[in-house]
């Protein structure tokens, strides 16, 4: 990433500048100058353009991990309206409608479910050496010693098929709500459209595996 794009707020945080006249949200990326330099380029192309989306609230971040993802970066942060309460429903969510599923999903799915996927997902035992924040650790309830897992997994082949299924029905429909999209990768639309609701039915069929 070409650090000259960027505004340095101090040593491990920095800001894209918005363009004269621009209506995105604040961009900021965390992590040290040769962190930054090591991440594509398209991180930040990526970041900004989740910055433009409607809903947005507050800056659109990065994470010192943070790589080209699909549309979204992944180590990508950022809130939208009412997230907290609807997001996985706290992990119990109701409402899936398998017949929204293409049979290839289901296809997909079939030799993963149950497990952790495959890419980059995995599952650690982890020891916590040190303690660099006494009052975040407290918070999470780490000490010094302690074993901790660590799981990474997702809906892999299922929910990566629904995505695309419909990424060009949304794409029409933002386009039909007047909604500018500036990567087809974010295509979204109001969750209570005919097409938000059809994919809101399958996107839920996906959350089974976690």
């Amino acid at each position: 990433m070409n650090l000259q794009q960027l505004q340095q707020l101090h040593a491990y945080l920095w800001t894209l500048p918005k363009a004269p006249g621009g209506k995105r949200a604040e961009v900021l990326l965390y992590g040290n100058a040769s962190l930054l330099e090591s991440m594509d380029d398209k991180v930040l192309e990526q970041i900004a353009n989740v910055a433009a989306l409607p809903g947005l609230v507050g800056a659109a971040m990065t994470m010192p991990d943070a790589h080209w993802g699909y549309g979204f970066p992944i180590g990508g942060v950022a809130a939208f309206d009412a997230d907290l309460e609807y997001v996985e429903e706290n992990g119990c969510v109701t409402g899936a409608v398998p017949g929204n599923v293409s049979e290839l999903a289901k296809k997909r799915q079939r030799g993963e479910m149950g497990t952790l996927g495959s890419g980059n997902h995995y599952l650690e035992v982890q020891v916590v050496e040190r303690i660099y924040d006494d009052v975040t650790a407290q918070a999470f309830g780490l000490h010094q010693g302690q074993l901790v897992i660590s799981i990474h997994c997702g809906s892999r082949g299922l929910g990566h098929q629904i995505d695309t299924d419909y990424l060009v029905m949304l794409a029409k429909a933002a386009g039909r709500l007047g909604s500018h999209l500036p990567d087809r990768e974010l295509a979204c639309t109001p969750i209570k459209s005919p097409e938000g609701q059809q994919y809101l039915g399958a996107i839920n069929c996906a959350l089974a595996n976690r």
